[in-house]
């Protein structure tokens, strides 16, 4: 209790740790230590009936110091700077102070050696040689001007005065010297400890780190491997899509050679034109077949391309020249396989039944004009439209019997879709359809 009550008193006088630095404490200490000792020295001079030029030293160093320390304590942060101001006052008091107290002879030497003992240790590295200096300089100083002017040296008038005055100045230094000693080691001993735990922190963060570290490298080795066998799958799956492709490619052409073997040797014209509507319908998945392997993004189609390669091809297989007018908005929608394949087949039965109905015998400018449009990437609205005959009642391609006309609509319901079939200037076919 005692003791924390002495340590609250030192942290009141000097300053709580806090708030002021281990120099900044120790400076307010020595100021406080100098105010002691003047306020002693100024009493005892005046009390023992001492001349004025004796205690006026005395007077003007306690008026110093407490200024100094009022000063130390209002600022917040220690400068070495500081120092500095304190000595060029310091140095001309504590010599007069010397003169008048037996000169080397008495007790001053040893406040001065340790005075400047605590300026050395307040400075930092490239001050601390020039404290050195002046402390060198200023008790050679003493000791010159005390060899040549002896006169100005004022011994001790008695024994008892000495005793006292080296007492105090002796308890003073020592408290001084202590005081820095014990601040500085108690820092170091603290900063040793705060090192010491942060260097088993560090310690321990780096164990987690290398523990960690290893489990990476783990994960890392374990994923390469992980890569490298879904690499040489990848590579395995690319190389049996490409063998599939090429075989559901050659299959098609096979039924496509088959079917048109037996389209040649058949005489019945209905028979020959089955066999051709099943033609297109081949070449229809064709070449969805063949955008799909050639497409850097096989998972969707180019559905405008598609839809204008294969109204080209089934113009250009008529008997009689016919003139394609293709328009598709936008012009490089993609759709997914499956409403591509469906939509080509739906324009596959349109285009192949008004190639074969739309005009009559002895037509020759035929125009055929399709056009799409894509709304909010939902809705597809195509028309079909030639300069044909236009439809009449009686027309095949409106039978609901009619094969043709029957897949057409099973496609539209999948898709919410509509038909409707109209003559303008020729037959006109609209659909609707959702995706």
């Amino acid at each position: 209790m005692r003791t924390q009550r002495i340590v609250t008193l030192f942290h009141l006088l000097t300053g709580s740790p806090d708030r002021f630095s281990l120099e900044h404490r120790l400076f307010n200490l020595m100021i406080i230590l100098v105010i002691l000792m003047s306020i002693w020295s100024t009493s005892y001079n005046n009390n023992s009936s001492l001349p004025g030029y004796i205690v006026i030293p005395s007077v003007i160093a306690l008026g110093v110091a407490i200024a100094t320390y009022s000063f130390s304590r209002r600022r917040k942060q220690f400068a070495e700077t500081m120092i500095y101001p304190m000595i060029a006052i310091s140095i001309p008091i504590i010599a007069i102070i010397c003169f008048i107290n037996s000169g080397s002879t008495g007790p001053v030497v040893i406040f001065i050696l340790a005075f400047f003992h605590i300026f050395i240790i307040l400075s930092n590295n490239k001050q601390q040689f020039t404290i050195v200096l002046l402390l060198f300089i200023n008790v050679l100083t003493l000791f010159v001007v005390e060899r040549m002017q002896p006169g100005l040296i004022i011994p001790y008038t008695g024994n008892i005065p000495r005793f006292w005055d080296s007492l105090i100045t002796f308890s003073v230094s020592s408290l001084m010297l202590a005081s820095s000693t014990i601040l500085y080691k108690r820092n170091y001993n603290n900063e040793r400890r705060n090192l010491a735990q942060r260097n088993i922190e560090l310690h321990s963060r780096n164990e987690t780190i290398r523990q960690q570290k290893q489990m990476l490298e783990q994960k890392t080795t374990h994923l390469e491997v992980a890569l490298d066998e879904l690499h040489e799958k990848n590579e395995t799956i690319q190389i049996l899509m490409k063998e599939l492709n090429h075989r559901v490619g050659n299959n098609l052409q096979l039924v496509y050679s088959l079917l048109n073997m037996q389209e040649s040797e058949i005489p019945d014209l209905n028979a020959r034109q089955s066999i051709s509507q099943a033609k297109n319908r081949i070449v229809t998945i064709s070449l969805l077949h063949q955008k799909l392997y050639r497409s850097e993004q096989p998972s969707d189609i180019n559905l405008s391309a598609y839809l204008r390669e294969l109204c080209g091809y089934l113009v250009q297989d008529s008997a009689t020249p016919v003139d394609l007018q293709f328009s598709f908005d936008p012009p490089g929608f993609r759709s997914d396989l499956n409403v591509s394949i469906h939509i080509g087949l739906i324009i596959n039965e349109i285009v192949s039944n008004a190639l074969k109905h739309a005009w009559l015998p002895g037509h020759m400018d035929r125009r055929l004009t399709l056009k799409a449009i894509v709304e909010d990437h939902k809705r597809l609205a195509m028309s079909i439209s030639d300069n044909g005959s236009g439809f009449t009642r009686h027309d095949p391609s409106l039978l609901d019997s009619h094969f043709g006309l029957r897949f057409v609509q099973s496609v539209l319901r999948q898709y919410a879709g509509n038909l409707t079939v109209n003559n303008n200037a020729g037959g006109v076919v609209e659909i609707t359809m959702h995706f």
